[in-house]
């Protein structure tokens, strides 16, 4: 009976999960491709640097440590691959289990961020690769929300946030794909504008030429036309 349930669970993910998150069968090449060369990008980072911005771990560290050690670092396939192609980068999520520094394997000792606010190019080159799909995907969300949003204008404040609002279309590398729009990544992204347009002159001009650099500048204009909220741990229109 369990194995009966598994399967119907794993059809479930492979019919209607799935193609929510744009995986299908026409890009899955693509989506391969793409992993691996996500894992060549973040092992060439770590095989200079113990951590995203030097000898000690940032926010960024903590975030991306929920995919790479939580979906990918456990898992035996995607585990297998990361040892496999990218063992700089397992090095890092074991790194990120334990609580001593653990970089014996780097000539500077330092526990400390780089000198200077300096983001490595080793870096720009992972956000760069991120930004690929990522934009375009987050600019065809937008315009669909935006759509539905002004066809629902009626939506009373404090009603909950759907997970998504139907799907976009987007062309990654000359690849159509189609995804759930997903109000909750511009919930995010406006944090980020947010504090952007807090910043004075000067840190306003080296954010956006940084975000220039990793072909990610356009993220600081796509903005829904309605500001969510969060009531009782739920995502609402406000």
């Amino acid at each position: 009976m369990v194995g009966v349930l598994a399967k119907d669970r794993m059809e479930f993910i492979r019919s209607n999960v799935l193609p929510g998150w744009g995986v299908t069968p026409e890009n899955g090449l693509y989506i391969e491709a793409n992993h691996l060369e996500t894992l060549e990008k973040l092992n060439a980072h770590f095989s200079l640097y113990p951590y995203f911005l030097g000898g000690k771990p940032c926010i960024g560290d903590f975030g991306m440590m929920a995919p790479l050690y939580g979906h990918l670092g456990r898992d035996p396939t995607p585990l297998s691959l990361m040892q496999r192609h990218a063992v700089r980068l397992f090095r890092w999520v074991e790194r990120m289990n334990r609580a001593e520094p653990d970089i014996g394997e780097f000539a500077d000792k330092s526990t400390e961020y780089l000198s200077d606010d300096l983001v490595p190019q080793t870096l720009i080159e992972v956000l760069k690769h991120f930004a690929r799909d990522f934009v375009p995907e987050t600019q065809a969300a937008c315009d669909c929300i935006n759509q539905w949003l002004a066809e629902n204008s009626d939506v009373p404040s404090g009603t909950e946030v759907e997970r998504h609002l139907g799907f976009c279309d987007f062309s990654v590398q000359g690849l159509e794909m189609n995804a759930a729009a997903q109000p909750f990544r511009f919930y995010l992204l406006k944090r980020v504008q947010d504090e952007y347009q807090s910043l004075g002159e000067a840190a306003r001009r080296s954010v956006f030429e940084l975000l220039q650099a990793c072909d990610m500048e356009i993220l600081l204009e796509l903005k829904i036309s309605r500001d969510i909220g969060r009531e009782n741990n739920l995502e609402v229109w406000l």
